[in-house]
């Protein structure tokens, strides 16, 4: 990890590529603090993987805790009967699928992986078509 130092030298000129003077560098534990002229505001966390390893652990415990409570993990409301996840949390993650699906596909990309371009005639590329066929194979098999 770098040492403060450093750091402010590697975020003094260039923040998210455009070039800001008179910036004002704070530190906290864990984040850096950001202001300029016009008082704009970025937070930058710092690379520290004993904090990564313990707000991941944290969070997937709570994500636990809800699930095991009978409410919807990510939020706290009460879920679908029947299902993990409330109305309005399953209604955003189907439009962040629908917008990520439709981007990568405008661009001519596999709508699954987003990297390479599909093979002729499919939405997939080579390698996403064969694990999922590989995974329908253990589908089938299993039944």
């Amino acid at each position: 990890m770098m040492n403060k130092k450093e750091l402010k030298v590697v975020f003094k000129d260039i923040i998210d590529g455009k070039i800001l003077k008179n910036i004002n560098i704070k530190f906290d534990d864990y984040s850096i603090r950001i202001t300029n002229k016009q008082n704009t505001l970025k937070y930058l966390r710092t690379v520290d993987n004993n904090y990564r390893k313990l707000h991941n652990e944290k969070r997937k415990n709570n994500y636990i805790n809800k699930k095991i409570d009978g409410r919807c993990p990510k939020c706290g409301r009460k879920p679908i009967e029947g299902l993990i996840s409330c109305y309005k949390c399953r209604e955003k993650d189907k439009n962040i699928k629908y917008n990520k699906y439709s981007k990568r596909k405008e661009k001519g990309l596999c709508v699954i992986c987003g990297k390479n371009k599909p093979v002729k005639g499919y939405i997939n590329c080579f390698e996403c078509n064969k694990k999922k066929n590989k995974w329908q194979k253990n589908k089938r098999k299993n039944k």
